[in-house]
């Protein structure tokens, strides 16, 4: 890693930088020497770091990584992944909201948090302090599959956040294995968040095993669409969303593509399964005395 990190201090000036370490041994001592070779690269304009399941990286590295960071001035595109990065909590999101918030040229961010599993409500509080007051964004791309600490609380602080970017014209925001915890009251609270919007023109949101939603989900939705002239394109996903049924999704539907909306929708139901035990019944063979040797 060092080697590396020498290689980026030593290079010329790069204009875009994609580094993957997914499932490496990767760890913070790596990270922090990687990190100190970025501060070399200050007119990079993208960056995509992937450390998915570098299950080895806390947030102590993930602190060097955003002190280093905030010296790419002219970066505006960053695509961070830490799927699965069991050692990130809360502190990884302050430290990057207050790095970011530097970065002023910055309008494109995808950050992957799924399967940070002590991530909670805070972390996103200090997502919604990086929007307010770096509000120049255009696109923004949110995934936590599988964070099973957040809930209403957390979700209202993203869409407080959220409203602070006039700019925005895409949103992807993932919620993919939400059980129970993403509920009606919290899409309620994106929605009137998204409402504010004026400049958004496509929407792609996944509710996908989020059992507590229903009909009055969609309905909150509506009121998004109904608000934003600029809106083009919608893709929602509720498969596998119980309470939502299948006759409630075609309403929704031609009443969104009533007006001109782009629209999918994707609800598919639980997967069943039909197993046959006859073979277990008594009289099986399976169950017959075997004869004595």
């Amino acid at each position: 890693m060092n080697y590396l990190a020498k290689l980026l201090s030593r290079v010329g000036h790069l204009k875009s930088l994609e580094l993957i370490f997914s499932k490496s041994e990767l760890t913070d001592k790596g990270l922090r020497s990687l990190s100190k070779g970025l501060q070399s690269q200050r007119f990079l304009e993208s960056m995509r770091l992937e450390f998915s399941r570098c299950e080895k990286i806390t947030d102590v590295a993930l602190m060097t990584l955003s002190k280093y960071m905030q010296k790419l001035s002219s970066l505006q595109s960053l695509d961070l992944s830490l799927f699965g990065c069991r050692g990130i909590t809360d502190k990884t999101l302050k430290n990057l909201s207050e790095c970011l918030q530097r970065l002023t040229l910055l309008q494109s961010i995808d950050l992957c948090l799924s399967r940070c599993f002590y991530l909670t409500n805070s972390g996103l509080r200090w997502l919604r302090e990086l929007f307010k007051r770096s509000n120049s964004f255009k696109s923004v791309h949110l995934s936590f599959i599988w964070c099973g600490w957040l809930r209403v609380e957390g979700i209202k602080y993203l869409s407080e956040g959220l409203q602070r970017l006039n700019s925005l014209q895409f949103i992807d925001l993932n919620f993919d294995s939400g059980g129970e915890n993403i509920t009606d009251e919290a899409l309620k609270f994106l929605s009137e968040g998204l409402k504010t919007l004026v400049s958004l023109k496509r929407i792609r949101l996944n509710y996908k095993e989020c059992h507590s939603l229903t009909a009055k989900s969609l309905n909150s939705l509506s009121q998004v669409f109904l608000s934003l002239n600029s809106l083009k394109s919608v893709e929602l996903d509720f498969s596998e969303c119980e309470k939502i049924t299948e006759e409630e999704i075609r309403d929704f539907y031609k009443k969104s593509k009533a007006n001109g909306l782009e629209l999918k929708v994707k609800k598919k139901k639980a997967p069943s399964f039909r197993f046959d035990t006859s073979f277990l019944h008594k009289s099986s063979p399976v169950f017959k005395r075997m004869p004595n040797s």
